[in-house]
């Protein structure tokens, strides 16, 4: 039996990671002058509580949520890639030590030189 992944896979990511893309979903909901019903309307959610726990970072965005998100907001996935991706980057520079500055402005810098 096949299961279907897009339906019941989540993007794995950090705390962090999920605020930023929440908050990153949010300012583009809120550019395209869209509510949280709206949003959760059309991604068949009764409830628009689970938008505002992806925005605020508390909740995991499955995968067909994502994708639909990415369509809905008009956003290059490579934009969404680029806020998950940089946050497994800061990790394991941090594992390999190579990042060892607390300040995100020098982190930055450091991560480029990489």
């Amino acid at each position: 039996m096949q299961r279907d992944l897009a339906k019941t896979e989540k993007v794995e990511t950090s705390a962090k990671a999920d605020k930023q893309l929440g908050e990153y979903l949010r300012r583009k909901r809120e550019a395209l002058s869209l509510t949280q019903s709206e949003v959760a309307q059309k991604l068949g959610y009764g409830s628009p509580q689970f938008i505002s726990n992806i925005e605020r970072g508390i909740s995991n965005v499955p995968v067909k949520s994502l994708r639909v998100l990415i369509d809905l907001y008009q956003i290059s996935a490579d934009e969404v890639i680029h806020i998950l991706l940089e946050d497994k980057k800061r990790a394991l520079l941090r594992q390999l030590g190579l990042l060892q500055n607390s300040n995100p402005q020098e982190s930055t810098e450091q991560e480029t030189q990489v």
